[in-house]
């Protein structure tokens, strides 16, 4: 998977960091940093997110970054920082997606994706469970 220079954003929740840290490396990565920490706000009121948590109630969902060789950066003005409603189990904030289209020049693949979205491919038996993007199949 992937081309000499790559980019790599996998999501990460805290009790699970030691198994995304050894799956970043068992595919080829090298971990970097924490490219984005996305801040859950409630859905139909401006309160926060308050997750169960296994010690303290959780909040903040962690995207780590990982490089194979030396993947071009686009853009200097990527924020770390996404304040974003929650919505369905796993689903992630759309403002993510651009923000790695700002960072990082394509082609785009998302593992185990939940939606397809335009100019990405999308991989995953969920891959069609929120898709507004439509498929060769729901054209013909």
């Amino acid at each position: 998977m992937g081309a000499p220079d790559y980019a790599l954003f996998l999501w990460a929740i805290d009790p699970m960091l030691p198994q995304a840290l050894d799956v970043t490396a068992a595919w080829g990565f090298t971990f970097k940093t924490v490219a984005f920490y996305w801040a859950k706000r409630c859905r139909a009121s401006d309160g926060w997110h308050i997750g169960t948590g296994y010690w303290s109630r959780a909040n903040p969902e962690q995207c780590l970054r990982g490089t194979r060789g030396s993947p071009m950066r686009l853009s200097r003005s990527v924020r770390r920082l996404v304040v974003a409603p929650v919505r369905e189990h796993s689903r992630k904030p759309d403002e993510v997606a651009q923000s790695i289209q700002q960072l990082v020049p394509g082609p785009y693949l998302e593992m185990f994706a939940r939606e397809r979205r335009f100019g990405w491919d999308a991989w995953g038996n969920e891959s069609e469970k929120f898709s507004e993007v439509p498929t060769l199949l729901q054209a013909a």
